[in-house]
């Protein structure tokens, strides 16, 4: 039998699936980057929503960002990058514990609990990565029925497609090592359904989430982001597998 299984392949890692160049905000990939100052440019290009320093987190060029989990973070663009459905957000991330919750990525309104927010949720049972839609005191979760492991790789995304359509998905580098050309199904993904419409969204931020009030900063991730992205769109299945991919992919080619 022929050997099907894939070849690494990081290039446009943000654009695989068949995603349109101008359906993807920000891009980011600190993982390769020459330096911090080149970490924060977005490059799917064009100059806009580049991404700037709240508190800086270490840098490395094998890992990428580096959280502490109390007060390092960044922001993207100015004020909301998309101020409702459909929206998607995925990242390359690594958590430091099982037993906390971490916002992986939010946009957000800066004085109300109200946004949407990728997470990995190491406080909830099974570690699962959750995509939420938030207003005022009602929070809507839509959660994988796997999680994720501490300080591994691992791929999670949330894509909100409607005010009654979230997705959460989960991409282990386990699910990496065993996948084969054309095989788009490994992983693990959680919906819901209920109505949620976050509004008034002026804030975005990339390893933390900016709490109700505009009190603090919430939930700062304690870990490694390697790359992420957010879309204007809401990304099928398909295209989440795909990039989910190149993302390990991207992470065995810069340790190797």
């Amino acid at each position: 039998m022929p050997n099907t299984r894939r070849e690494l392949d990081v290039n446009q890692w943000w654009l695989k699936g068949g995603v349109d160049p101008r359906d993807c905000l920000a891009a980011f990939q600190p993982i390769g980057a020459s330096g911090i100052t080149q970490s924060l440019q977005n490059i799917n290009g064009r100059g806009a929503n580049n991404a700037a320093i709240g508190v800086t987190p270490t840098f490395d060029k094998k890992t990428g960002w580096t959280f502490d989990g109390a007060t390092t973070y960044l922001t993207v663009g100015t004020g909301a990058i998309k101020s409702g459905v459909p929206l998607s957000m995925i990242c390359l991330f690594q958590g430091d514990a099982i037993t906390t919750l971490y916002d992986l990525m939010h946009v957000s309104h800066s004085t109300a609990d109200s946004g949407f927010k990728l997470q990995a949720a190491g406080a909830t049972s099974g570690d699962p990565v959750r995509a939420l839609s938030e207003l005022a005191t009602t929070e809507v979760v839509a959660t994988t029925g796997t999680g994720f492991v501490a300080s591994k790789w691992c791929v999670g995304a949330a894509v909100f497609s409607a005010v009654d359509a979230r997705a959460a998905y989960i991409l282990s580098d386990n699910s990496r090592r065993t996948a084969y050309k054309n095989v788009v199904n490994w992983g693990d993904k959680g919906v819901e359904t209920t109505s949620n419409t976050p509004v008034n969204l002026d804030g975005t931020y990339i390893g933390s989430a900016y709490s109700g009030a505009g009190t603090a900063l919430a939930n700062v991730l304690a870990g490694k982001i390697g790359a992420c992205a957010f879309y204007s769109i809401a990304l099928s299945d398909k295209q989440v597998m795909e990039i989910g991919l190149a993302l390990h992919d991207l992470v065995l080619m810069a340790n190797n």
